[in-house]
């Protein structure tokens, strides 16, 4: 099993308006990504990552393979 495991900073990257154009691609041309406990327990806005960024990210990218 092989994966990219994203640091704090790529996935608080996805919180922005407007986040990076090439954190945006990285995590595009990626299909298995992995978030640490250690990230998820480690930002403040978690929740709002997951919303926001991680999910939106998570569906664009799926519709892309799709």
């Amino acid at each position: 099993m092989t994966g990219v495991l994203l640091d704090t900073n790529v996935v608080s990257e996805l919180t922005k308006e407007t986040p990076e154009s090439r954190v945006l691609a990285f995590l595009a041309g990626h299909d298995n990504l992995w978030l640490s406990a250690v990230v998820l327990t480690s930002s403040t806005s978690a929740s709002a990552c997951f919303r926001r960024g991680v999910a939106a990210t998570a569906s664009a990218l799926c519709c892309r393979h799709s």
